[in-house]
């Protein structure tokens, strides 16, 4: 049996992942919540006492963390899937340039950037005992560096939102020797109390993506940014995301006598596929195919 800790589950797209979760007959899942539990949350674990844990778990409040943890713990001995999806999200009127205040973008870094890591350490020695563990971080389309090209507004969120998409690069290599796979994801323009009536999607239709994503995770997903649906999101420039190269200067003995990237720019026995991109300028972009090729760094 599978289990879940989710964090913000108490509605939207954390309750949607909390009642899929529930309905399949594998999963056991820890719902943590800042405060008390919806109707909709205790209706469900009414129905389902033994597959259903409720605990509280203040995200400013690094004591209460911790709490949880150690509470999780006497109830079950391993944790397969770490969601990170609480999060705050100020008005967008409230957080324009002009508006926008120093004291609401700490509040939100630390929500949405900070507590996610701290949870991710409170409840490792769980992760570290399952066969298969993965972390995902529901994070935003608003904290990618291509996105928001042409859009402005929403600092806190974007600012918060960025910040959470490095995690899994961290991570990736922090958590390796446990094996453990992050990832960041965007749910998608979904129809909840910030994407509104009109959006796309359902929190349930964002819920069953998701969910299907995580089951089909593998190593080479490690440290990446993610769309509902599974697909990429584009990290950077449009093009990039955290599994890739981006150089502006390629060190000479990367390239061979016909000015072309050639195999023992990485790790041997490492290489995954054919790299055979001919560098014409300076400015020009080596983009391996697969995210899991290491880089051997240049000596000082």
């Amino acid at each position: 049996m599978e289990t879940f800790l989710m964090t913000g589950a108490n509605r939207g797209l954390g309750l949607g992942l909390v009642t899929e979760l529930v309905a399949r007959s594998d999963t056991f899942v820890v719902a943590a919540i800042r405060s008390s539990a919806t109707q909709d949350l205790r209706k469900i674990a009414a129905q389902n006492p033994d597959r259903l844990m409720i605990t509280p778990m203040h995200l400013a409040d690094q004591d209460s963390i911790l709490a949880a943890a150690a509470e999780v713990s006497k109830r079950v001995d391993h944790l397969d899937v770490l969601v990170n999806n609480a999060a705050a999200h100020p008005p967008a009127g409230e957080q324009s340039f002009k508006a926008v205040t120093r004291d609401q973008m700490m509040q939100v870094f630390e929500v949405n950037a900070v507590t996610p890591f701290l949870v991710v350490r409170a409840f490792l020695e769980l992760l570290r005992r399952s066969s298969r563990p993965r972390i995902v971080n529901i994070s935003s389309e608003r904290g990618s560096m291509a996105w928001q090209a042409g859009h402005g507004g929403y600092y806190s969120y974007s600012l918060g939102k960025a910040g959470l998409n490095m995690l899994p690069r961290l991570l990736a290599v922090d958590l390796a020797p446990h094996n453990v796979i992050t990832i960041s994801v965007h749910p998608g323009w979904m129809r909840t109390q910030w994407g509104g009536a009109h959006a796309a999607l359902s929190p349930a239709e964002s819920a069953h993506g998701i969910l299907e994503l995580i089951g089909q995770l593998t190593p080479g997903q490690n440290g990446g940014f993610y769309k509902w649906n599974a697909e990429v999101h584009p990290w950077q420039e449009g093009r990039h995301h955290p599994g890739t190269v981006s150089l502006s200067r390629p060190p000479a003995r990367w390239l061979d006598g016909s000015n072309r990237l050639h195999a023992s720019a990485f790790e041997p026995g490492k290489l995954r596929c054919s790299l055979s991109m001919r560098l014409h300028r300076r400015e020009s972009k080596i983009t391996p195919c697969r995210a899991d090729i290491p880089r051997k760094e240049e000596s000082s």
